[in-house]
């Protein structure tokens, strides 16, 4: 994976409870062991928002704090290193049901098969479009850091 990626600071707070992420990926090879992140934007590895492939080649997204305040990884294996996928995160944590303050969909279709769901509380203000997270696309793998 190259060691470049695109980063960006956010300058003033946005809207930390409601907001789309959608992306277009192909990958270049199948993850071994190693989890390889598509869009992250925090302030540190234990302070932020992941969408990433991991190391046994699932999608997982997560917001992370003292713990996971919101997190989907799927059941789903992605291989194909010949097609596009697209990735859409949709979340709106002022939703009353909990179940659908987050939603996942890959190429139109909605992700409803995890390994792992956690549910962010309702209200809840993640770190996407915080004042002084830096969002990066494609920024490292496991174990290059923050």
């Amino acid at each position: 994976m190259a060691s470049t990626y695109l980063s960006r600071s956010v300058s003033s707070n946005g809207n930390r409870q409601k907001f789309t992420i959608s992306l277009w990926v192909k990958k270049s090879e199948i993850n071994s062991g190693t989890t390889k992140y598509l869009f992250t934007q925090g302030s540190d590895s234990n302070n932020n928002f992941a969408m990433y492939f991991d190391g046994t080649n699932t999608f997982g997204v997560w917001d992370y704090g003292s713990g996971y305040n919101g997190r989907l990884a799927t059941n789903r294996i992605f291989r194909d290193v010949n097609s596009w996928y697209h990735i859409v995160v949709r979340v709106d944590t002022t939703l009353a049901t909990a179940g659908d303050r987050m939603r996942l969909y890959v190429n139109g279709v909605q992700e409803t098969s995890f390994s792992t769901s956690t549910n962010f509380s309702q209200n809840f203000n993640t770190h996407v479009n915080q004042s002084g997270n830096a969002v990066r696309l494609g920024y490292y793998t496991t174990g290059s850091g923050y």
